[in-house]
């Protein structure tokens, strides 16, 4: 049996190759019509992890702690597993020393209490859970304020954006019922 392939009315391997663009045509049309008709373009699936967006990116901090002590650190915020999460990776060196990675964070919501909840992962071997974390602040200027205890001393924190391309940073301490020091008062420039 022979076949003439330029004359698709007799070639089988031309029917079947209509047939087989008609069907992948189909299934494209298909499947594109039950796409939703608006597509989510924020880098987050989470709604409530939306307005951190402006977080994005990488951000260095050059800086002097309360007692003098000088500070250069580099952290990276990310998006997340599924799009479900602000990963921040913060990197930095001891005076001239070498670069290494100091903490991991991965801030999500919580499916039960819907709250802002990070955990905290330490070089050292160290972690803290803190629940919730408070997001505030107006479009633009958003912040994140987070409290934890270690060893007996209090750490709170509070990052807020207040441009496009710079964050400040405030970091307070206490022990016991003491006071609240004040340690750290630097803004983080993004340089990406």
């Amino acid at each position: 049996m022979t076949f003439n392939v330029h004359n698709p009315r007799r070639s089988p391997l031309s029917w079947w190759g209509a047939a087989l663009t008609l069907a992948a045509a189909s299934l494209l049309c298909s499947s594109s019509l039950a796409q939703p008709a608006a597509k989510n373009t924020s880098p987050f699936e989470t709604a409530q992890l939306r307005p951190l967006t402006g977080f994005l990116g990488n951000w260095e901090i050059n800086a002097k702690w309360s007692d003098g002590t000088p500070l250069w650190s580099r952290s990276e915020f990310t998006v997340g597993l599924g799009r479900r999460f602000l990963v921040a990776r913060t990197f930095t060196k001891n005076g001239e020393g070498q670069l290494y990675q100091r903490y991991l964070t991965y801030f999500g919501i919580d499916k039960e209490t819907q709250h802002l909840v990070s955990h905290g992962f330490t070089f050292d071997g160290t972690m803290a859970v803190v629940d919730p974390v408070e997001m505030g602040g107006e479009p633009g200027h958003e912040s994140l304020t987070s409290e934890w205890s270690n060893a007996g001393t209090t750490v709170k924190q509070t990052v807020q954006l207040t441009s496009a391309n710079a964050y400040s940073w405030k970091v307070w301490i206490r022990t016991g019922e003491d006071p609240w020091q004040q340690i750290m008062d630097g803004v983080w420039i993004r340089v990406d």
